[in-house]
């Protein structure tokens, strides 16, 4: 490398080190963006545990319940705060909750509480929250994804031939082929319309099917499919209960006459590559 070269090129790393991180965000792409992860701080309380405080409770009792509260003063040593708090990395979402514990001769005589969620909506909120964060979701999908519409008050699962009741959803697990069959059926006995197959989270395809009465396929989701081995060919077909009867009359006249079609493919196929 001759001379000029070797400042030119020392003159241009010289150049780039005293550009620095914000000028380099004025050329890079627009969807290159930095990670921002979720900011969480103080106790995380739930509902749950708030409902198990009792009055009279010792301080030990209280703290092995809630944890180490996050707040404390000498100038006030009979009040206990509980603080969390929530910063999305992506989107606006903030959360801020507080539960206060009054003491009394070193017993619980009373406390005021924010309205704390669940335990399983607090592990929801914090699960979606790393998906938002990995880019997996946005956020604005998660108000979008099918729920219940009511409190779930207790669940029956069987295998459809000894389920004691009318189910209100059946799943089927099975490859391509055979959600095929079963989509097709569906559709043909009218409970299969513009419902687009779904993918992630898999339990949504339930309360889509019970809420719309339409025949659901979903290809699942990550987690659905660690927790239970499905294979990398298979997915679901999600009948809502009231669609079973007319769904299964179908599929007897789907799977004959796909077996025939198959036949006829097959020869106008083999019709095909001699010619």
């Amino acid at each position: 490398m001759t001379s000029s070269c070797r400042l030119f090129a020392a003159a241009l790393v010289g150049l780039v080190s005293l550009t620095g991180c914000g000028s380099m965000r004025s050329w890079a792409p627009t969807f290159v963006q930095p990670y921002r992860p979720d900011v969480q701080q103080g106790n995380v309380v739930t509902r749950e545990m708030v409902e198990q405080l009792r009055e009279s409770m010792t301080r030990d009792q209280v703290r092995f319940l809630l944890g180490t509260p996050l707040l404390t003063s000498i100038f006030h040593g009979d009040r206990w705060d509980y603080v969390y708090y929530l910063q999305r990395g992506k989107g606006d979402e903030r959360q801020l909750r507080r539960l206060m514990v009054l003491f009394k001769n070193d017993r619980l005589a009373s406390y005021e509480s924010d309205e704390m969620p669940p335990e399983k909506m607090q592990e929801l909120s914090s699960l979606i929250g790393t998906m938002v964060g990995l880019s997996y979701i946005k956020e604005e999908e998660v108000r979008q994804i099918p729920r219940r519409e009511g409190p779930l008050r207790f669940v029956l699962y069987a295998p459809l031939g000894k389920s004691p009741v009318m189910p209100d959803v059946v799943l089927v697990r099975g490859n391509a082929l055979q959600i095929m069959l079963l989509s097709e059926a569906g559709r043909t006995a009218g409970h299969l319309h513009t419902s687009p197959t779904m993918g992630r989270p898999a339990c949504a395809m339930i309360p889509h099917s019970m809420s719309s009465g339409e025949v659901v396929v979903s290809l699942g989701c990550i987690g659905n499919r660690v927790y239970t081995d499905l294979a990398d060919d298979q997915g679901y077909v999600a009948i809502p209960g009231q669609a079973l009867e007319g769904t299964m009359a179908r599929l007897e006249a789907i799977v004959a006459a796909n077996d025939t079609l198959e036949g006829f493919h097959r020869q106008r196929r083999v019709d095909a590559e001699g010619s």
